[in-house]
């Protein structure tokens, strides 16, 4: 069984549980991860909570990529009392390491296992899941019900992988869990995907789980000149019960009356009702110039009867249709010239341009080859190259600036979590100094006095 659950984000699609029987299960290990420490991690991670054993995490592989925590967690999955806290980061490169998550299973059956996770938007695109009955040795992903998942940036999601029906899941004490990493962005050298609150569970008898209610979606849009909004909510096997649909005011909504109609009210469902709820909403098209988009809040509240499933708010974005392009004036027009490779041979890339309007030279970036190039641009039509500067000995190249004479290079450490450096060279490519600065510097520049160097650091 695979479930896929987004807590907050774009389409949310809360589903609903009614009055049927579900199977209730006992919770036999659990990371919340709120008292990880700071900096790298090298040690096995142990399970907070264990009742056979205990679990650890281990990211095994080669290459720069490494555990550390994250702030903030998030509660997807949370364990009473346990909040948001912290979250496990697997960082990149992670296609060549594969986090291990081995937990004893002795004396229980029908193992299910659950955690939260998402990525940043250079992390993994796809997290492969395997298991292993003999303590590591092998893995397989047979049986499994889905094998692979691709997280969503910056929105946590449920995951649960289901071993009920695998043999020799159950009663032991050396199952491993593996996820693999992959994608496009999984070689990289940022970004990581991220986790947080992983529960194993082992089935026990059934119990009835009450109805429900939830948004299908949390954060709708719509234009001014709509007319209508249909909002929907979501039930399974509606009972007796009701909830307020209420109306949010200031500070929660910056749009009011005249921009919508929708006063607070009551929904009253019965065991007929059906598995969806439409809310018909007049938006109203008004003349004004207004911010980009105004919005408004809706919240279920005071259920009777039933639960309110997920987030109980909703926000509708009305996007604003009077504000107006402004119309191009045409003053500068831009004519082609020739375009220019300082490798002369197609063996590099050209990121970041800077101009000395001092020496009419360019100075430019290839982190491809790990150069830095100076280019004669007294004649645009023209341009020569005057030196190439292999920034490679210094760890590599991100960004360059140039005041006064001077030239500032931004350059990471070989070891890219370590600090970096900025390299200073004058206008000729001649070194002047280095000087030690945070991991991964990029984005530098000058003060305007130019007595100061600015770097953006990662890390």
């Amino acid at each position: 069984m695979f479930n896929n659950y987004t807590k907050k984000g774009f389409l949310l699609l809360m589903t609903v549980l009614g009055s049927q029987f579900a199977e209730a299960q006992e919770l036999l290990h659990y990371w919340h991860f709120n008292t990880l420490p700071s900096g790298t991690i090298t040690a096995a991670v142990a399970s907070d909570f264990s009742i056979t054993g205990s679990g650890s995490i281990t990211y095994n592989g080669t290459g720069a990529g490494y555990l550390d925590r994250v702030s903030p967690g998030d509660i997807l999955n949370a364990q009473t009392p346990e909040g948001a806290g912290f979250g496990l980061r697997p960082r990149n490169p992670s296609n060549t390491r594969d986090m291990l998550i081995a937990f004893p299973t002795t004396g229980h059956d029908e193992i299910v296992m659950k955690f939260a996770t998402t990525k940043t938007n250079q992390g993994a695109t796809t997290q492969n899941y395997s298991y292993s009955l003999d303590g590591g040795a092998t893995f397989t992903n047979a049986g499994l019900p889905v094998a692979s998942y691709n997280p969503v940036t910056d929105v946590y999601n449920l995951v649960t992988l289901d071993f009920s029906n695998i043999t020799g899941a159950s009663n032991n004490p050396n199952f491993v869990v593996k996820i693999s990493f992959g994608g496009a962005t999984a070689a990289g050298d940022s970004g990581n995907n991220r986790f947080d609150n992983i529960t194993v569970s082992s089935g026990q008898d059934e119990e009835p789980v009450a109805s429900s209610i939830a948004f299908q979606s949390n954060f709708v849009v719509v234009n001014e000149n709509a007319g209508t909004l249909s909002l929907v909510l979501t039930l399974v096997n509606p009972t007796e019960g009701s909830v307020n649909l209420v109306v949010k005011g200031a500070p929660f909504s910056t749009a009011d009356a005249n921009d919508f109609t929708l006063a607070t009210q009551p929904l009253v469902f019965t065991a007929a009702s059906g598995t969806t709820h439409t809310i018909t909403i007049p938006i109203i098209d008004d003349t004004l110039e207004e911010q980009h988009a105004e919005y408004f809040v809706l919240s279920l509240e005071n259920p009777v009867g039933m639960t309110i499933e997920g987030e109980p708010m909703a926000t509708i974005y009305i996007k604003d249709n009077d504000r107006m392009a402004p119309v191009p004036t045409q003053e500068i027009q831009l004519d082609y010239v020739m375009s220019f490779d300082p490798s002369g041979t197609s063996s590099s890339t050209c990121e970041i341009v800077v101009h000395d309007p001092a020496t009419q030279r360019l100075f430019t970036t290839s982190a491809v080859a790990g150069f830095l190039d100076i280019i004669d641009f007294s004649d645009p039509s023209q341009p020569a190259i005057v030196s190439s500067i292999d920034m490679n000995s210094y760890g590599g190249v991100t960004s360059v600036a140039v005041k006064d004479g001077v030239v500032a290079v931004a350059s990471p450490n070989a070891n890219q979590h370590l600090n970096g450096s900025v390299v200073f060279f004058d206008t000729d490519g001649e070194f002047l100094s280095q000087v030690a600065v945070g991991a991964l510097p990029d984005n530098i520049s000058f003060t305007p006095d130019g007595t100061k160097v600015l770097t953006a650091n990662e890390g």
